[in-house]
């Protein structure tokens, strides 16, 4: 129950909160650098949270206390971070919404109207899904490939900072590429390099190792400009659409983006589950896997997210064909 009530408070700052690049500025460029910010501080109180969550909980001594103390340090986080965004982004937004009177219905429509009419949206929804779907699929096989592949659960630590510290590195990176190339060309860029990670990954079943840290690290590169382009996107699409409907709709259209990004991200455990399935994987902690299983766990988690990106590919090249500005130099 509380849970729900956690998710619900969450989509209803997330809504506006991704709506916000549209309105702090109008200027396509600088979109980039702020949803850089945006992923670079993303990945960090990942990496705060989930190391430092832990390691708080068993210092007040583990157990139910140790998981109060550690809620409760998180929560005061979330709050901490939530009234900064809300209160500071009020007082310096250049644009505003139009104003939206109707119920909750006219907001989907509105959503779903903008889908229907504004193709370089539509074509950004498809790619973000495509992309949230690949890396869904991968975190999802990461405590597979710990447990079955490197034999120690443990192991799940590693991947997961691999994949997720090189943001804080890279994201200036990836923002500078995007400055001096275009968004499109930077993005492809990045799914290319994810793919070719993900790809190189497969090996690992005939000789699995710690060198998969080494193409997850490249893949965790990858992901960042992955997170942070298409959001940068976002906003200029809600200007596109405005252009063709005549009024601004950004928050109907991140509502629509944030829902599409959270079905998109809970498929990804379906498929990784569907495959073991289908591989003859044997749950219930069961140490010896079938041959197939094994192959199951790592094609999940290598040839699957790169078939998924790759297919992104024809629809990060559509995109530039429907917005000549993203090809150039923002």
């Amino acid at each position: 129950g509380f849970f729900l009530l956690a998710s619900l408070a969450f989509s209803c700052f997330q809504v506006p909160y991704l709506a916000l690049p549209a309105e702090l500025t109008g200027e396509s460029a600088v979109r980039v650098t702020i949803l850089a910010w945006r992923v670079a501080v993303l990945a960090a109180t990942i990496l705060v949270v989930g190391g430092g969550g832990p390691a708080l909980r068993e210092a007040a001594g583990g157990g139910a206390t140790g998981y109060v103390v550690m809620a409760v340090a998180v929560s005061a986080l979330m709050l901490g971070g939530m009234l900064w965004a809300t209160l500071g982004s009020a007082r310096r937004t250049v644009l505003r919404a139009d104003a939206q009177v109707g119920d909750l219905g006219r907001q989907y429509r509105d959503g779903l109207d903008a889908l229907r009419v504004t193709r370089p949206f539509r074509l950004l929804v498809g790619l973000f899904c495509l992309q949230a779907v690949a890396t869904a699929v991968m975190l999802a096989g990461g405590q597979y490939v710990a447990t079955y592949i490197l034999g120690n659960e443990a192991a799940l630590t590693g991947l997961f900072l691999a994949l997720i510290a090189p943001a804080l590195v890279v994201m200036p990176l990836w923002a500078r590429l995007a400055h001096a190339r275009g968004k499109v060309p930077a993005l492809a860029a990045a799914t290319i390099l994810f793919t070719v990670s993900a790809l190189m990954l497969i090996p690992a079943g005939v000789w699995p190792g710690m060198w998969v840290h080494v193409p997850v690290a490249f893949a965790g590169v990858a992901y960042a400009g992955m997170q942070a382009l298409p959001m940068s996107m976002l906003p200029d699409t809600t200007d596109m659409d405005r252009e063709l409907g005549g009024r601004r709709r950004s928050g109907a259209m991140s509502g629509l983006w944030t829902a599409s990004e959270t079905g998109s991200m809970a498929l990804g455990p379906v498929v990784v589950l569907a495959l073991l399935a289908v591989t003859g994987f044997r749950s219930g902690g069961v140490a010896d896997q079938p041959e197939p299983a094994l192959w199951g766990i790592i094609l999940g988690f290598s040839l699957v997210p790169a078939l998924l990106t790759a297919a992104s590919l024809l629809v990060i090249r559509a995109l530039g064909r429907e917005h000549p500005n993203w090809t150039e130099p923002a």
